[in-house]
């Protein structure tokens, strides 16, 4: 081992050398799963290269997926849009509901950028957007929150409950801007059922609500408020 304690197989994976990772396997086959000093394994080396065979091959072998050292990544490749490595680390296994130390899951910090991309993914992976943070925070909370307004109607798509949106305004999670989007994406029919004017009816209860109902979007207020 060097002086991170990287193994041969570590060095072999990061430069996908199969030949190399074959010969040392047949020579010690638990040293797929060697950990250097940051508890890297030989398989995070791999996907971190995206040396795909080296990584395909170290699978077949039995190399293991230790989640609590790949759930730092997964969330980084959340907030970069990193999309290969994030359908890589959810085909290893990575569970598209992981928390963080908030209960945060990576659905929450997408919408809270906006990355609708991102999203896609995670809902296809089948990410829940029921889930509840630390302090109430759902996925939906974060996207109305920083005014992602077409983030908010895919959840909605994706059977968020409608009645998120109206918890928000009520309880001020939002700026004058996310309200202004809770608004527009108010007009929309929830998968439960509940109109836009039942939800702007809530909305009108929040300091700002009705003033925003009133002000931009009074065609849609008073069809149903």
């Amino acid at each position: 081992a060097d002086y991170d304690l990287r193994t041969p197989v570590h060095l072999a994976a990061i430069g996908g050398h199969l030949a190399v990772l074959r010969h040392l396997y047949a020579s010690n086959p638990q040293g797929i799963n060697a950990r250097d000093r940051f508890k890297h394994t030989p398989l995070m080396y791999a996907f971190e290269y995206r040396k795909f065979e080296a990584k395909d091959w170290l699978l077949e072998k039995g190399a293991e997926l230790e989640q609590a050292v790949y759930s730092a990544r997964f969330f980084q490749c959340v907030a970069a849009v990193d999309l290969y490595a994030l359908v890589e680390l959810l085909q290893l296994g990575m569970n598209p509901n992981e928390g963080d130390y908030d209960g945060r899951t990576p659905l929450m910090v997408a919408c809270g950028f906006g990355h609708k991309d991102v999203a896609t993914v995670l809902l296809a992976a089948g990410a829940s957007v029921h889930a509840v943070a630390e302090g109430g925070i759902t996925p939906m909370l974060n996207a109305c929150a920083q005014g992602h307004e077409e983030m908010a109607s895919m959840l909605l798509a994706a059977g968020a409950a409608a009645d998120a949106l109206s918890q928000a305004l009520l309880r001020g999670h939002v700026a004058d801007r996310a309200g202004g989007a809770l608004v527009r994406v108010c007009a929309v029919p929830g998968p439960a059922g509940r109109s836009g004017g039942a939800l702007l009816r809530a909305a009108g209860h929040h300091p700002r609500g009705r003033q925003l109902c009133d002000l931009q979007y009074s065609d849609v207020h008073s069809d149903g408020a």
